[in-house]
């Protein structure tokens, strides 16, 4: 009897860490939400998720961010990796100095 009840708890330990590692972090932030325009090279970017400030800092989705900047987006799930790649022949002008991504 004293085996199996050692064996129980010895199993729900594993499966407790198990469960408690493959959780993710989450977090309530107050962010804000302005009528905000971005513009890329004088054109206007439009967006399906709106642009917000959250702690002084503005943040766009990076999908939609790479697919006007003509980058390709992949997502590793299994390593949580973001990959942006593009073509040799991606040019991109900063005031008016010529970056080749």
């Amino acid at each position: 009897m004293k085996k199996r009840i050692l064996l129980l708890l010895i199993l729900i330990f594993l499966l407790g860490t198990i469960v408690g590692r493959s959780q993710g972090y989450s977090s309530n932030i107050t962010a804000w939400f302005y009528d905000m325009k971005i513009n890329l090279n004088g054109s206007a970017l439009n967006f399906t998720n709106s642009p917000f400030v959250y702690n002084g800092r503005t943040y766009v989705s990076i999908s939609e961010l790479s697919r006007h900047l003509g980058l390709e987006v992949q997502w590793i799930d299994s390593t949580k990796t973001i990959n942006l790649t593009s073509s040799a022949n991606n040019d991109l002008a900063v005031n008016t100095l010529k970056y080749e991504l």
